[in-house]
């Protein structure tokens, strides 16, 4: 990461937040009720001797036992929003954006859990929501998911729920429109296509649509196939961006056939026209590359050593991505403003509001 342009940025921020914008988003559609745990390699809840420390060696404990069985205590460290729209709409409303989030947080009542979401965002609850057992290491998580409700919530229950010219109102008045969750909710593409047909038309073109799809180990190439093409069909309408992570990334490019089909450079374009997409990101664990009509851009990240909370990085950097776009920065300033609310959640587990991500990306530039 280039310290002249994180001190340059600081900048650029500060007078962002001086300024009082009319910018808001809208977010969906899923919800979880996240339960954030340590799995605990010895001792026990009351006397903890030890964590573990990364998910390998999690992994080799759980391998030794194979063919038996065993027990593993998970000490509760809190609970929490979850979900990547919430979290994403909870980080958004932190840096100043009114969002409306759409999803599953309680049906026909809300869950009390959502009330803690930020004040600057409106919830529009149209299921029941899921839970996640997060188990949390210090070099990334597992996460335990029950889907509940979720997995039937489709296009047609949302609307009957929401009601249409709602849906259309938000929508309409949002410049920012996140899309997420796409593995988790395995309706996403009625959904999606519903937007398409019943959403798009009626609320003009100056639309920036934020993609995540989420860990797609679950899905096969065919059902990422077909989702993919229904991005490029938003791409083809709207502004798009499309924020991934290495594993999504590389499900991407191996669905469209593009995986080794030449360097880094030549797939990630490849990958962004394919998608119709204005920009592709991909948020690694050691960089984030961005892809525009302008070349390839890659970054070096602010990386925590002990993480406090990594279940939401990832949200929150689209949050810090999503604010930058929309306050008007560069493509550059908006995916370094992404990286750095992404360190600060994972350094302090909560989403920062700006003054407090300006502060700590001071603090960080000695040690950039």
């Amino acid at each position: 990461m280039d310290k002249n342009k994180v001190e340059q940025l600081i900048g650029k921020l500060e007078n962002i937040q001086g300024m009082k914008a009319s910018i808001s988003a809208v977010a969906g559609f899923d919800g979880f009720i996240d339960i954030i745990t340590r799995p605990i390699a010895s001792g026990c809840s009351a006397t903890v001797k030890s964590y573990y420390n990364d998910i390998s060696e999690f992994a080799s404990f759980i391998s030794q036992r194979a063919g038996s069985s065993s027990s593993i205590e998970l000490v509760e460290l809190s609970r929490k929003i979850g979900g990547n729209a919430p979290i994403f709409a909870n980080a958004l409303g932190r840096l100043g954006v009114f969002t409306t989030c759409i999803g599953a947080f309680g049906y026909p009542e809300q869950e009390l859990i959502f009330e803690d979401i930020s004040e600057n965002c409106n919830i529009i609850s149209v299921a029941k929501p899921g839970t996640c057992t997060a188990l949390e290491f210090n070099d990334g998580k597992i996460m335990l998911a029950s889907n509940g409700e979720i997995n039937t919530m489709n296009w047609e229950m949302i609307v009957q729920r929401a009601g249409l010219d709602r849906i259309r109102t938000v929508f309409g008045k949002s410049q920012l429109i996140g899309l997420f969750n796409w593995s988790e909710t395995p309706m996403a593409d009625d959904i999606w296509n519903g937007i398409l047909t019943d959403i798009l038309p009626f609320v003009g073109k100056d639309k920036r649509i934020l993609f995540d799809f989420s860990d797609c180990a679950r899905r096969n190439k065919n059902e990422i196939f077909n989702m993919l093409n229904i991005v490029s069909r938003f791409g083809q309408k709207v502004s798009t961006t499309v924020s991934m992570n290495e594993n999504e990334a590389i499900a991407a490019l191996e669905a469209l056939g593009i995986l080794g089909s030449g360097q880094l450079e030549e797939s990630g374009e490849i990958l962004r026209q394919r998608l119709s997409a204005e920009h592709i990101i991909w948020h690694f664990s050691d960089s984030t590359i961005a892809f525009s009509k302008d070349g390839m851009h890659r970054f070096g990240i602010y990386k925590i050593k002990y993480p406090l909370l990594t279940t939401g990085a990832g949200d929150n950097f689209n949050a810090g991505l999503g604010f930058g776009l929309l306050s008007g920065l560069s493509l550059d300033d908006a995916v370094i403003t992404a990286s750095m609310t992404a360190s600060y959640y994972v350094a302090n587990g909560s989403s920062p509001v700006i003054s407090e991500l300006i502060a700590f990306m001071g603090n960080c530039i000695p040690f950039i």
